[in-house]
């Protein structure tokens, strides 16, 4: 289905991509060698940059089915009230009564007709992010100071925690067990949150900022009447979320300073961060703006016309625009991935900071 010259360009394009900081994703297996992927792969694929990638080099019909597919997942996996369930219950239905058309009755597998299951499942344990994929690791429940997951992240890290009460070979389970006692006689203080924060300050004049001061000024005056009041960051630390920005990741290879945020009107719109600013007890992100471009993902594929709006929402197609403006830190949605297409670029919010790989 894929030809050579479309595997080439699309593997050069994972090999290139760049992703937020805290996501470890290296695709050093090409697509046609998607066996060798770990879940990590296959999640970031499907909910971030493989509909972007496969729309010009896969046939019409099917790339419409697998945007189908992609929306309904990304939906499920973090959904953000009951009507992304509901809509994603009304996508899979359609998705599975129209496959056989598209790859023949062979698809109509006890594994697809599951998927028709899910938005019942998310409606009664949470989103897909937050449940294991095996059944093992999801019984397995640690509480433990507070927390309580239950997830392959607890079941490692209850290994984890209880490889540290034992040392050496001999009665680990009685060792296990006096260290734990012992915890519970010891009183320790409770464990705080850390508080948002600006992290690694710089000099207004500091010759990375060169490109950006001017404009920054001139904006800023209409801001404030004093530029001295002001303390400029590299980066933002929002208790569990560490947000970047431009001038940060100049360095690296990461892309964490792209993000989703409410304006004025509360609609979602997107920039990325040139610098963070303190103002008396107040943050602010200095962005540059994406603007809406002529076109949407939804010209591209063939799918029901009430399914367009959301398609557009969860992939918008932007170009990157030379104005910019301050979003309070409070205004700030999600980091985003970004995936470009001709001088375009589709986005993805990462709705989950924190998902386990």
């Amino acid at each position: 289905m894929l030809n050579t010259g479309a595997l080439a360009e699309i593997n050069s394009n994972l090999v290139s991509q760049r992703f937020p900081h805290n996501i470890s994703v290296n695709f050093n297996y090409p697509l046609n060698s998607c066996s060798d992927w770990k879940a990590k792969h296959f999640r970031i694929f499907l909910l971030s940059i493989g509909l972007p990638y496969m729309l010009v080099h896969l046939p019409p019909i099917v790339v419409s089915h697998f945007a189908l597919y992609s929306m309904f997942v990304k939906l499920l996996h973090c959904p953000k009230s009951y009507n992304e369930i509901d809509l994603a219950d009304k996508i899979i239905h359609y998705y599975c009564r129209t496959a056989p058309h598209i790859y023949g009755e062979t698809i109509e597998l006890f594994s697809l007709h599951s998927h028709l299951h899910l938005p019942q499942q998310v409606l009664t344990h949470g989103g897909l992010c937050f449940t294991s994929a095996f059944c093992f690791e999801s019984s397995i429940l640690l509480t433990h100071g507070g927390l309580c997951f239950t997830s392959a992240f607890c079941f490692e890290s209850s290994i984890r925690y209880l490889k540290k009460k034992a040392h050496g070979t001999r009665n680990l389970g009685t060792q296990i067990a006096d260290w734990i006692n012992i915890e519970t006689i010891v009183t320790r203080p409770p464990f705080e949150l850390s508080k948002s924060t600006g992290v690694n300050s710089i000099n207004i004049n500091n010759c990375i900022f060169d490109k950006y001061r001017n404009d920054f000024l001139n904006i800023l005056r209409t801001f404030i009447q004093n530029e001295n009041d002001i303390v400029l960051f590299l980066r933002f630390k929002d208790v569990f979320v560490t947000y970047h920005t431009v001038l940060y990741d100049l360095p690296f290879s990461c892309c964490s300073y792209i993000i989703s945020y409410k304006s004025t009107d509360s609609s979602i719109k997107y920039g990325q961060v040139i610098i963070f600013l303190k103002y008396h007890d107040g943050y602010y992100a200095y962005i540059q703006e994406y603007k809406a471009t002529e076109k949407n993902i939804s010209d591209y594929v063939s799918v029901p016309a009430e399914l367009k709006s959301k398609l557009d929402d969860i992939f918008p197609l932007r170009s990157l625009s030379k104005s910019y403006t301050f979003v309070p830190i409070v205004n700030i949605c999600h980091k985003c991935i970004q995936v470009k297409f001709h001088d375009c670029v589709f986005l993805s919010e990462v709705r989950v900071d924190y998902e386990h790989d």
